[in-house]
């Protein structure tokens, strides 16, 4: 998070997970990597409301394709009033 103003915030999330998981029951076993970027920012109109915005993207990777790999991308934006 970095605050560019005193009304003005702003956060960059990243994250990765790597899974390994072993077959069982007949299944294979199958490895898997997992992708997140989030940005976000939030503009504070007043002390009770505020505006926010962000995206996030998840992409998941995997050795099994049928079924598993996928990529998403939301966005989102909304008020918020704190009392």
């Amino acid at each position: 998070r970095h605050n560019f103003t005193p009304r003005i915030v702003a956060g960059l999330n990243v994250a990765y997970q790597h899974d390994e998981n072993d077959g069982s029951f007949g299944f294979s076993g199958f490895t898997e990597d997992a992708f997140d970027v989030a940005l976000s920012v939030r503009y504070a109109i007043n002390r009770n409301w505020a505006l926010d915005a962000g995206y996030h993207h998840t992409e998941v990777v995997s050795d099994q394709s049928l079924f598993r790999e996928f990529s998403r991308n939301r966005y989102y934006g909304g008020v918020s009033f704190t009392f």
